[in-house]
């Protein structure tokens, strides 16, 4: 992993603590499962899951703590990376030569049976100036930015 990879995964664990969680541990399988992930959505120029993570999209330059403060905006976000039973995360970050960015954060969250994101997020909604996405299912997608978090309970049947 990069540095960057390494860093995000450190200010991340500077926050868990505040949730009263123990800190992650830095898992290089996790890893090579949000590379692959981060390059795909990349490559199709648009935030596509590919397991359990959560994504952002920005520009080149984008630090660590700026993907990690737009997820602790949204909600559902926040609760993905919070769940008592995560107890590993890696991950991906790549850049194309137009200066685009991709981040995949995939966390192991459902390895003790706490509540799937599906539990906890809404319809996907779509802003400017950097995008973040949540782990499937695709049908209850959340997108936010650093200056915008729209984000609304999921409908109950």
């Amino acid at each position: 992993m990069s540095a960057d990879e390494r860093e995000l995964i450190a200010l991340l664990n500077e926050r868990r603590p505040a949730a009263l969680l123990p800190q992650g541990e830095e898992s290089g399988a996790l890893a090579s499962q949000a590379e692959p992930c981060s390059s795909a959505s990349l490559a199709k120029g648009a935030l596509a899951h590919c397991g359990h993570e959560v994504l952002f999209m920005g520009g080149s330059g984008t630090r660590p703590e700026a993907m990690l403060e737009a997820w602790f905006n949204s909600p559902g976000h926040k609760t993905a990376l919070t769940y008592g039973s995560s107890t590993k995360a890696g991950a991906g970050i790549v850049t194309d030569d137009s200066g685009r960015l991709v981040t995949a954060l995939t966390i192991d969250y459902w390895a003790a049976g706490d509540r799937g994101p599906d539990e906890v997020l809404a319809p996907a909604e779509r802003s400017p100036g950097g995008e973040t996405d949540l782990a499937p299912p695709p049908s209850h997608r959340v997108a936010a930015s650093p200056e915008v978090s729209p984000v609304r309970p999921p409908r109950r049947a």
